[in-house]
C-alpha cells in the first residue's frame, strides 16, 4: 500500500526545471506551481494536489488529485465515495478491475516524490517508517489517471493513483499489516525508463515488465513520529525526522 508520501515542491518540479522550456512552458508551468504545495507528509486520505507526469505532456506536469475518479462515475457525491478506495491499484489485477482496465494502456503517468511511508505493526501499535533512497535522489513512483467532468457542474477533475506490486526484502520486514495479508509497495519506474513507461504503445506483455518490485539495497528507512491521530505532526518538515520508540526495536 502507498496512502502516505513526502513530496516537496522542488522534487515535484525536478523533471520540467531541467528541460529548457519555451515562454508559454514557463508561464503553464507558474500556473501549475500556484496549485501545488510543499508536502513533507501527505496523505492520500486528505486527496492533495501533485505533480503528475503523463504521456502527452513527459516533461511539464499537470496537477492532479489523489484517488482517482473513474470517467464513468455518476456525479460528484458517487465520486467522494470513491476515491479513498482508488488511492491505489493492484498491479496484479489492474489489467482486469473496471475503474484501471481502460488506463492501463493509455493512462500511464510518474509522481516525483522524496519517500513515502508505511507502517510496521507490532505490539498492538502501528509505527510509521520512512522509506527513500539511498542516494536521497527523487524518484518516480508508477501510476495511472483519469479525467472526470462532472455531469451536473461541468467541473473537470484530474485525479491519480499509486500502482502497487508485492513488496521487497525490505518492505517485507516493515509492511506487515494483517489485515493485507502480504508486504506491498509502490511500484518505482527508474528515471531512464520513465519515457517507455509513459510510451502508449506498449503491449500488455511490455507494460508487465515493469510491474515489479523495486531492489532493496537501492533504499533506506528509518521510523518517524506519528503520522496520524492527535499527535501527528502534520505536513511539516520535521514529519520525516528520525524518531525512536522505546517500546520497539528498530529493524533499521
Amino acid at each position: 500500500m502507498c496512502y502516505d508520501a513526502e513530496a516537496q515542491l522542488k522534487a515535484q518540479l525536478k523533471r520540467a526545471e531541467r528541460e529548457r522550456q519555451a515562454p508559454a512552458d514557463v508561464l503553464y508551468l507558474k500556473q501549475i506551481i500556484e496549485r501545488l504545495e510543499n508536502h513533507f507528509h501527505a496523505s492520500g486520505f486528505a486527496h492533495p494536489m501533485l505533480a503528475v507526469y503523463t504521456s502527452d505532456q513527459a516533461y511539464l506536469p499537470k496537477s492532479m488529485r489523489w484517488g482517482l475518479i473513474p470517467h464513468w462515475t455518476k456525479s460528484f457525491e458517487h465520486a467522494i465515495k470513491r476515491w479513498n478506495n482508488t488511492l491505489n491499484c493492484r498491479a496484479e489485477s489492474m489489467f482486469e478491475k473496471p475503474s484501471f482496465r481502460n488506463l492501463v494502456y493509455n493512462n500511464r503517468c510518474v509522481i516525483p516524490v522524496n519517500a513515502f511511508y508505511e507502517h510496521h505493526h507490532a505490539n498492538g501499535r502501528t509505527f510509521p517508517y520512512h522509506i527513500s533512497m539511498k542516494n536521497e535522489a527523487v524518484f518516480y513512483l508508477g501510476g495511472l489517471w483519469a479525467k472526470w467532468i462532472d455531469p451536473k457542474s461541468k467541473e473537470a477533475f484530474e485525479t491519480f493513483t499509486i500502482i502497487t506490486t508485492k513488496g521487497n526484502t525490505l518492505l517485507s520486514e516493515i509492511h506487515n499489516n494483517p489485515k493485507v495479508g502480504e508486504a506491498r509497495m509502490p511500484l518505482i519506474i527508474e528515471e531512464d525508463a520513465i519515457m517507455n513507461w509513459l510510451n502508449p504503445a506498449l503491449t500488455k506483455e511490455e507494460i508487465e515488465t515493469f510491474l515489479i518490485a523495486y531492489p532493496s539495497d537501492k533504499m533506506q528507512a528509518h521510523t518517524v513520529g506519528p503520522l496520524r491521530g492527535k499527535f501527528a505532526l502534520g505536513n511539516v518538515e520535521e514529519a520525516s525526522t528520525p524518531f525512536q520508540y522505546e517500546e520497539l526495536n528498530t529493524l533499521f
